[in-house]
């Protein structure tokens, strides 16, 4: 880190590591979506369920919004 003055001047590294941090958590959620799309799926065939494939779509959809929401309220 260097200082210009009094401003502090955040080196390239910072940059680097917060991207790609930032792509970990947005990689988890989508993995975390997906997951809960494959095993709802899988459920839903062994119980022969529609409510439980529709509890399924709407799990995945609020995990996603609140990943979604979630990461721009950190900002």
């Amino acid at each position: 880190m260097t200082f210009a003055g009094a401003v502090r001047v955040p080196d390239e590294d910072d940059f680097e590591a917060r991207r790609r941090a930032a792509a970990r958590r947005t990689g988890f959620g989508l993995l975390v979506v997906a997951l809960i799309f494959f095993f709802g799926f899988i459920a839903s065939r062994l119980w022969l369920s529609p409510d439980l494939s529709l509890g399924v779509i709407g799990a995945a959809v609020v995990v996603f919004v609140v990943v979604a929401v979630g990461r721009h309220l950190r900002k």
